[in-house]
């Protein structure tokens, strides 16, 4: 199964959130980078049925979106940038619902399925506390754990570490990769760390337009030989913020240790730094702005 998009666009009235995004997934994580209103959560919806498009065409499979979106909605696990949960209900029945409603009939192989959904998340402690008495990072992980229920075909999460720790944030990384060896799944995000981490296939959205849609591989060969590091003065840090694409800055014992992109040596005393996956991302999203 693959997904392929086709000039996909979105207006609302006078505004147009998305245009011309043409994409095509293949089985495994498929990541979907960029800064918040980039348009990526308006494409996550659309995706999931929640919403039409105003112009395009997706296929999913064997499946047209628009004329097949009862039997896509039969192959999704979706978990929404944002969600409400029933307060009342305590993990394990809110879970045990879901799963009712996604066609789990037979109560042991539900049972089985909550219980190991919840030991995935690690909520297993906290499984018969309310929802309602959860913090919010615990919901987070209950909104996961109610997307993966039911073994979709096609998973869809939307700024899904939000909120969650580092660990807790390692953890979920290491369940979607365990999950897309059959499947598909689209991790959409603006945390670098987690596309670098578990997403090889990636696209980058800016503006409500595709940027970049390759390999972390492809995206890095942009970036490589023109990362810099090194330890500025206030005042010449000044001047290299108006010059260059300043990756990252931080308080030094003397003046900024900063990070920057330039094709050239930018400044006295600069070494060549070792790439990562932010770097490309700030050479892209940083780069001329997109017209209208």
């Amino acid at each position: 199964m693959q997904i392929q998009i086709t000039n996909l666009g979105k207006t609302y009235g006078s505004f147009q959130a998305m245009s011309g995004v043409t994409l095509t997934i293949q089985k495994g994580i498929f990541g979907l980078l960029g800064p918040n209103g980039a348009g990526k959560s308006t494409l996550m919806q659309i995706l999931s049925t929640l919403q039409p498009a105003t112009e395009g065409s997706v296929a999913i499979g064997d499946y047209k979106l628009g004329r097949d979106d009862q039997a896509i909605r039969a192959m999704l696990g979706y978990l929404p940038q944002e969600f409400g949960l029933y307060n009342k209900l305590s993990g394990y029945e809110y879970l045990d619902y879901v799963a009712m409603m996604k066609g789990m009939t037979n109560s042991r192989k539900r049972k089985e399925a909550v219980v190991s959904m919840l030991e995935q998340v690690n909520m297993s402690e906290k499984a018969k506390k309310r929802v309602g008495s959860y913090s919010g990072g615990m919901k987070q992980r209950i909104g996961i754990a109610q997307a993966l229920l039911g073994s979709p075909q096609l998973i869809i999460v939307d700024e899904p570490t939000a909120g969650l720790d580092l660990e807790e944030r390692i953890r979920f990384r290491h369940v979607l990769r365990d999950l897309s060896t059959d499947r598909i799944v689209i991790l959409s995000t603006h945390i670098v760390a987690d596309i670098e981490n578990a997403c090889n296939q990636l696209a980058m959205m800016k503006q409500g337009r595709i940027v970049y849609q390759g390999t972390q591989e492809s995206l890095l060969d942009q970036v490589k030989g023109r990362v810099w590091t090194g330890n500025v003065g206030e005042s010449q840090f000044d001047a290299i913020k108006q010059q260059m694409k300043v990756i990252s800055a931080r308080k030094a014992a003397y003046g900024q240790e900063i990070r920057v992109l330039s094709d050239i040596k930018p400044f006295e005393g600069a070494e060549p730094a070792r790439i990562g996956l932010e770097d490309a991302y700030v050479n892209v999203i940083r780069g001329e702005e997109l017209q209208p």
